[in-house]
């Protein structure tokens, strides 16, 4: 495996990858394509976070403009 780091740097694979990739081919799997999964994408929505976000990035917006007068 350093080997192949060497010649490779950060695009090297990792172990365990390596061997996930080994043991999808080998039950029979020819394609690296992700298989589908099913339903929609899961996702949360938390309103107090979204509001703490808005807060800072309109203070960041302010921020801005005024250092951006000097």
């Amino acid at each position: 495996m350093e080997l192949i780091r060497e010649v490779y740097g950060d695009n090297c694979l990792s172990p365990a990858q390596i061997f996930r990739w080994y043991a999808r081919f080998k039950s029979g799997v020819e394609t690296i394509e992700d298989e589908a999964t099913p339903g929609r994408p899961f996702s949360v929505r938390n309103e107090g976070l979204i509001a703490k976000v808005r807060k800072e990035y309109k203070k960041n917006v302010v921020c801005k403009i005024l250092c951006s007068q000097y």
